[in-house]
């Protein structure tokens, strides 16, 4: 997976006629920070998915003994 420091180091190289440098420093810098923001977003949902599983173990275990 694409990971937030992916984003930052890719680096490209010279060609003449090729983009505005500081243009593409900033739209790569946006990215970053937006893709960063849902990379930890995921992560955040990951970890509470695995609890929500565990907690849907308990309680079924719990009904089955009642």
């Amino acid at each position: 997976m694409l990971t937030p420091l992916d984003i930052e180091s890719k680096e490209f190289r010279k060609a003449m006629r090729g983009y505005n440098d500081q243009e593409v420093d900033r739209f790569i810098e946006e990215v970053k920070s937006d893709y960063e923001k849902i990379y930890k977003e995921n992560a955040d949902l990951r970890t509470k998915l695995e609890y929500l599983k565990e907690q849907i173990i308990i309680e079924a275990k719990y009904y089955r003994y009642i």
